[in-house]
């Protein structure tokens, strides 16, 4: 099984901010948007999931305005099914309240420890995220979203 886990940037209200403007933004929820990194975090990892066709694409987030509110996971996993990823091999995590926490949940989903694990990450995240995975034992191949962007820019160049 091929695993891929993606680290939110939460989100904001629509009615203090104006949603960024990128396809399908203005409609994945009523009242909140997703941030900027938030939508560069799961558009790169759509490019990779276009290459590599995960099992499953793992979001680890959190509340952000507080459990009545949407989780800024669940609006990256509306984005992500829009973009064409089936909701079925989506797992929305939203009880982080900092990387430390969302690592835990990841450990907690991948306790099959079956299978490659991806993860996508900015790059002045990459080192901490690879510390914090490997102190859990998780060892995934990390790309950030810089190096999948710029992958795709190049007219598709292969990642492994």
């Amino acid at each position: 099984m091929t695993s891929l886990l993606l680290f939110s940037y939460a989100i904001l209200p629509k009615k203090l901010y104006k949603p960024k403007k990128f396809r399908y933004n203005s409609n994945l929820h009523p009242q909140f948007s997703l941030t900027a990194l938030s939508a560069l975090e799961t558009y790169a990892g759509y490019i990779l999931y276009s290459k590599h066709k995960f099992d499953r694409i793992i979001i680890l987030g959190c509340h952000t305005f507080g459990l009545q509110n949407p989780s800024d996971s669940k609006l990256m996993a509306s984005y992500l099914n829009k973009l064409g990823v089936t909701k079925s091999i989506i797992t929305v995590c939203d009880r982080g309240i900092n990387t430390v926490y969302q690592v835990e949940q990841a450990k907690e989903v991948l306790s099959d420890k079956k299978g490659l694990i991806y993860a996508v990450t900015l790059e002045c995240h990459k080192k901490r995220t690879e510390l914090l995975l490997q102190a859990y034992g998780i060892s995934p191949k990390i790309f950030t979203v810089e190096e999948l962007f710029l992958s795709n820019k190049e007219g598709g160049k292969p990642v492994e």
